[in-house]
């Protein structure tokens, strides 16, 4: 399947930009399937991926479109290609984070030629699994993230949001799935008949480690949305699968919400 170019123009200016007015700062975000590496996309410099997150405080307004969040705790980790097709993880250099749709994706960014490591191509990217992010500080913020709010996140909010995936790992592992879908196809334009039938293919293969009850649903999403594609219903299947995993993740972290309620 053909990578097509992506808008890298428009993405970094999205990257760059930050809340101009004083207003409190957003929900810190847990990374739903952390340690699972996303495809990144590369094009006129910048590589991109989607991740997708979870609000981890309801009590915190949820951030706008192309706010700026940054990682805190252990980070990123980068898997590069050498010629030889063999796999290496390194630390990730400097980030940029974004929010972008709601509360349950981000869009990170790296620059390619500065994570390009002795020759190796950055192929994907993973946040470690005791990691948040944060939203940048905001000038003037009345209610800016507060000592201690990071801690008790990774210390006391993320063993419950675990325990609670645990609990629906089905619909974990089905999310993770299509986010590797989404992360296959262009960010902008559409794909032909005949890359959106090879989009399993390209995305998923044979890969043994996906469980066969998570991969069935899946699979039948991205089914629903390639015929939603070819009849007209939707104007891309990267669109119509963003939609379907958006609300996924909006179940899960209602089930999270619920569990951190006091006498829960």
């Amino acid at each position: 399947m053909r990578d097509r170019p992506i808008l890298a123009a428009t993405i970094v200016l999205a990257l760059l930009s930050v809340p101009a007015k004083s207003e409190a700062a957003p929900q810190i975000l847990g990374v739903a399937a952390a340690d699972e590496p996303n495809r990144l996309q590369c094009a006129d410099g910048t590589c991109v991926a989607d991740i997708s997150t979870f609000c981890m405080q309801p009590h915190r307004p949820v951030a706008g479109p192309n706010a700026v969040y940054r990682a805190a705790g252990e980070g990123f980790r980068l898997i590069l290609e050498d010629a030889a097709g063999n796999m290496h993880s390194r630390p990730a250099p400097e980030v940029r984070i974004v929010k972008l749709r709601g509360y349950t994706s981000v869009t990170v960014a790296i620059a390619e030629h500065g994570a390009a490591f002795f020759g190796l191509k950055p192929v994907a990217i993973a946040i470690k699994k005791r990691s948040v992010l944060i939203p940048a500080d905001i000038t003037g913020d009345p209610d800016p993230i507060r000592p201690g709010e990071v801690e008790h996140a990774l210390a006391a909010l993320r063993p419950i949001a675990d325990g609670i995936f645990a609990k629906h790992i089905e619909t974990l592992q089905a999310t993770t799935l299509i986010n590797r879908l989404v992360n296959a196809t262009p960010a902008q334009g559409r794909m032909t008949a005949s890359d959106r039938g090879e989009l399993w293919g390209q995305a998923i293969g044979d890969d043994q480690s996906v469980a066969r009850p998570a991969a069935e649903r899946a699979k039948n999403i991205l089914s629903f949305c390639q015929s939603g594609v070819g009849a007209g219903a939707f104007f891309s299947v990267r669109r119509c699968l963003e939609n379907r995993l958006d609300g996924m993740m909006m179940d899960l972290n209602t089930k999270y919400w619920k569990g951190i309620e006091p006498g829960s």
